[in-house]
């Protein structure tokens, strides 16, 4: 458990937690990810994918992709600046094809068409905030 100071410890400690005094802690790194917020305004920077408060590890954790730009590169070396407060970590994930769709094919999602679509072998279904529902087809109506 990270706390604020010694006395926060103390009390933590005698209620058989595992304490632990941030070097940085919260403010500060909410201070660095501001700056890094805001130099990421003035330019884009290529190649840095994330950057976050990771409170655990007590630092600012910047993702990169290896494949910074003259933007990304200074970008880097002002994040790296706050020392010990930003961890870079390298993420190149490797990408890969996860299906194969054959021209003229429908695309469902988990079994379910979008909404709005409908199949002849099974009732439409629409999207709502709590996940997939059927939808009525429409009736006929009846002139007299």
């Amino acid at each position: 458990m990270n706390v604020q100071d010694a006395a926060s410890a103390e009390k933590a400690e005698e209620a058989r937690f595992k304490v632990r005094v941030p070097q940085h802690g919260e403010n500060r790194l909410e201070r660095v990810k501001a700056a890094l917020d805001a130099r990421a305004a003035e330019r884009l920077p290529a190649g840095v994918s994330a950057w976050s408060v990771d409170l655990a590890a007590d630092t600012v954790t910047v993702e990169t992709s290896g494949r910074a730009d003259a933007a990304g590169k200074a970008f880097l070396k002002a994040a790296t600046s706050y020392g010990k407060a930003v961890r870079v970590v390298r993420n190149d994930p490797t990408l890969a094809p996860r299906a194969t769709v054959v021209p003229g094919n429908r695309m469902t999602f988990n079994g379910y068409l979008p909404t709005g679509t409908t199949s002849p072998s099974r009732p439409p279904r629409a999207r709502t905030a709590s996940g997939w529902r059927r939808v009525r087809r429409a009736s006929p109506t009846r002139r007299s």
